[in-house]
């Protein structure tokens, strides 16, 4: 879940309480803040992990037309800081490397010198 924008038009935040949530075989202590952005129908509750500030568990509470409905998002699994293998960057370009570089706007020439 990406959240580069869950300040954007806030009218009222406030903390409602902490709970430790289960992520994995994890346990993790979080902060449980409520959100009411400028949309008056929905309600956001935010489950923010304490130590790192990750959202971990979003949920969504629309109310319209005399009924009110939840959404809820969970991360279920999350590895941080793994080592990764190196082929998982690797790059093999084709035969034809000028015809990449013409596709991707890109001049091969000017990486030969970037330090590796």
């Amino acid at each position: 879940m990406l959240y580069d924008t869950i300040a954007d038009g806030v009218r009222k935040v406030w903390i409602r309480d902490q709970q430790i949530i289960e992520v994995g075989q994890d346990r993790i202590p979080c902060v449980i803040v409520d959100v009411d952005y400028a949309l008056p129908t929905v309600r956001y509750s935010f489950w923010i992990a304490i130590k790192n500030g990750l959202v971990l568990r979003r949920v969504a509470t629309i109310r319209a037309n005399g009924t009110t409905d939840a959404i809820i998002s969970t991360v279920r699994a999350l590895t941080m800081n793994e080592t990764l293998p190196a082929a998982v960057f690797e790059f093999s370009p084709a035969a034809d490397d000028s015809a990449k570089a013409r596709v991707f706007n890109l001049d091969i020439s000017s990486l030969e010198s970037y330090p590796q």
